[in-house]
């Protein structure tokens, strides 16, 4: 599966007065692109400009490479702040512009006929921006926790005095390649884009707090010109002065760090931007260990919005949760009361504890636990994993970052300063794989041990080694089964199978799926099978659907409600069948 990550080169703050369009801000000050075609063509500005109706300025240098106080990315400022300010029936929606193998992606707003911002339908209610259920959105809640109140405002109070009639945060991007210039484009819209306008439509419709931040911009670009400030300070001042330049500061800070912004507008608004992506993957891929070292070996996960499981519904009351930062700092980003059901689960949840466990110590029902489960996995605070068991094995991470070793060791040494060395640990789990509880030198020592192993998993460091496996049909069972269906009438027989077994050479041969063998793989199921007695026939005919190589042995019986001796029974019975082999 393609991952898709923001490309993103900058980001522009535009807004249109009664004299003209403006290019207020930038970040960062020079931004860098490699285009992927020929250099700018006039042609694709162009037929933008005749599409936007402006015209074009032509006294411009040519690109070179640098951005001052009127040029950025070959283009002249005011020519770009023209081709950004659309006609009002193209604002309040989607902008989406590709010049010279730059995407222009924003939503421009525009201040409506009545001379207001947003349409309030019910001014009497409060409005909230939530950053743990939908970070941005802004909707109405009398019980809010962070509001504004407007019972008492006035039906004109959201009505512009304003000289601005449109502001527009763009954002530049340099996608590689088209096959993945459409899910960037609608990601990027959906979770950073609308969130970030609204909050800032609203403030300018409560404050006017777009227009005099860019007022305030201004000002200060003149003053800085008339000190002749250089352009890449001028730039790294404003943010500390403006707290719209601020808030574009980190959201763009954020998207290339693949970060969370954590934004506040205006003093008022509190916003949570993040850009959707999984802490965790099945399968290696060279790029992304490169990129991305921290990312979590798992593959038996749940509530994986990319890569959903087919036996979630079965395991996910008896997986648990492990939260990828320590206690305190996920409640200090917590926008709610500590006595909030969020923050009780929070503080529940253990990776040694079950949804199960810990939906019956909270007294709520389990959906309500996936439900806030999934919001925490969402906003990259935790992964759903199988419990930390010490019957278990864990081994070192191929992806663990031995770059972080050194301090990594020492933050080891000061949270478990009674523990051996993380260097130590690592060498234990590498040597030779081994239950997590013969380490443990004690009962005592038991809790300690977990928690440290909690430790290695969250940062990456450990993975649980599961048991996978295959089906493996021997010589004998396929001249058997050859024996049976040459034994019966050819008239009765499906051609299939028959054709089917002329093309076998008899050899040994593994089932890559069992749950859709072919039919003479069937036949070798079943052989198998019976060479025991019927009742233990029938529980290995149940379960060898998930000997195909991609459901830990864990998950088998916990899906089909067995029993783990009964498990054990099977492996132990049909193990001249089977193929067991180790991974993530």
């Amino acid at each position: 599966m393609v991952r898709l990550t923001p490309s993103i080169v900058a980001i522009f703050l535009i807004e249109k007065t009664s004299s003209g369009s403006n290019f207020v801000f930038q970040w960062p000050p020079q931004p860098q692109v490699h285009f992927q075609d020929s250099p700018k063509s006039s042609e694709d500005a162009g037929i933008a400009m005749d599409i936007l109706e402006i015209e074009e300025d032509d006294d411009g240098p040519e690109f070179n490479g640098a951005a001052d106080e009127n040029y950025v990315l070959g283009y002249e400022k005011g020519f770009l702040a023209n081709m950004l300010s659309p006609r009002p029936e193209l604002c309040n929606q989607k902008f989406e512009m590709w010049v010279d193998g730059l995407t222009f992606l924003g939503c421009p707003v525009h201040v409506g006929p009545s001379g207001e911002w947003v349409k309030r339908k019910n001014p009497s209610k409060n409005i909230e921006v939530s950053s743990m259920t939908d970070p941005s959105a802004i909707k109405e809640d009398s019980t809010s926790y962070t509001s504004a109140n407007t019972a008492d405002t006035k039906p004109n109070q959201y009505k512009s005095n304003s000289s601005m009639s449109l502001f527009h945060v763009v954002f530049v991007l340099n996608i590689p390649t088209a096959s993945v210039y459409r899910p960037t484009i609608n990601t990027l819209y959906e979770c950073i884009v609308i969130k970030l306008v609204t909050g800032l439509k609203y403030e300018q419709a409560k404050r006017n707090y777009v227009e005099n931040e860019c007022k305030n911009i201004i000002k200060m670009n003149e003053r800085n010109i008339n000190n002749k400030i250089s352009f890449d300070d001028f730039c790294r001042e404003i943010p500390a002065h403006s707290n719209l330049a601020s808030v574009l500061v980190t959201t763009y800070e954020a998207l290339i760090h693949l970060h969370t912004a954590y934004l506040e507008i205006n003093q008022s608004i509190n916003i949570t931007l993040l850009w959707p992506m999984t802490v965790s993957v099945s399968s290696l891929d060279k790029l992304e260990l490169q990129e991305r070292s921290s990312t979590i070996l798992a593959s038996q996960t749940i509530f994986n919005e990319e890569e959903p499981s087919l036996i979630e519904p079965f395991v996910a009351p008896y997986w648990s949760l492990l939260l990828l930062q320590d206690l305190e700092s996920i409640m200090k980003r917590l926008p709610l009361s500590r006595n909030s059901l969020l923050a009780s689960f929070i503080t529940e949840a253990r990776p040694t504890s079950t949804f199960t466990d810990i939906a019956n110590s909270l007294g709520i029902s389990l959906s309500e636990c996936f439900l806030l489960a999934k919001h925490l996995i969402h906003w990259r605070k935790a992964i759903a994993i199988p419990p930390l068991l010490i019957r278990n094995t864990y081994v070192t991470s191929p992806t663990a970052d031995l770059s972080k070793l050194k301090s990594d060791a020492s933050l080891f040494k000061r949270t478990f300063p009674s523990l051996p060395s993380l260097p130590t640990f690592l060498a234990i789990l590498s040597f030779k794989p081994r239950s997590f509880g013969s380490i443990i030198p004690s009962k005592d020592h038991e809790s300690t041990y977990m928690e440290m192993l909690a430790w290695l998993c969250r940062r990456n460091w450990v993975y649980e080694q599961n048991s996978y496996i295959y089906v493996c049909v021997t010589p004998q069972i396929k001249e058997k089964v050859k024996g049976d269906i040459e034994s019966e009438s050819t008239e009765g027989q499906d051609p299939q199978l028959l054709e089917q077994l002329r093309h076998d050479d008899g050899r040994e041969s593994l089932i890559i799926d069992p749950h859709s063998a072919s039919l003479l793989e069937q036949k070798w199921i079943q052989a198998i099978a019976y060479e025991k007695n019927p009742e233990l026939a029938s529980l290995f005919l149940s379960v060898v659907k998930y000997f195909n190589g991609r459901y830990a042995l864990q998950t088998i019986w916990i899906a089909e409600g067995l029993p783990r001796k009964s498990m054990r029974n099977v492996l132990n019975e049909y193990q001249h069948y089977l193929i067991r082999w180790y991974s993530w």
